[in-house]
């Protein structure tokens, strides 16, 4: 093990990553989801820590990327189906990632400018769970 990657690196390929959105979505739009899938990752990383513990790198992955599908690019119309393909997993495991990400927001550990979610309406969504499900 290389010492110069850290352990959520090695857990979350940068190859895995690329290989999903390339498959994804379309070319010209492929450098803006990495870089709100980098950014994404870093600021829960940094201000949420334990929010990586015990989680699959698909459950992770899978759950952001439907995030920035159904918010930032609802017209491509991605699919659970598809993104279960495309990193190869369950819809249960795209659905709880999802969940995971919606959590992360609702409670302000991650701020992600470039995702245009409605802040609001996630709050509404989510209110109702009075007990930490990361």
């Amino acid at each position: 093990m290389s010492s110069d990657k850290c352990y959520l690196c090695l857990r979350i390929s940068e190859e895995q990553v690329i290989e999903a959105v390339k498959l994804l979505f379309p070319k010209n739009e492929q450098k803006k989801v990495l870089n709100i899938i980098h950014s994404a990752i870093n600021q829960a990383y940094k201000n949420e820590p334990s929010f990586f513990c015990g989680k699959k790198a698909k459950r992770i992955l899978g759950g952001l990327i439907h995030l920035i599908a159904l918010v930032n690019y609802p017209e491509y119309k991605i699919t659970q189906k598809d993104i279960l393909k495309a990193i190869n997993c369950s819809k249960y495991t795209i659905r709880e990632g999802l969940y995971d990400w919606k959590w992360l927001i609702y409670t302000e550990k991650v701020k992600i400018p470039e995702l245009k979610i409605n802040l609001s309406a996630l709050k509404e969504e989510l209110s109702h769970v009075s007990t930490r499900r990361i």
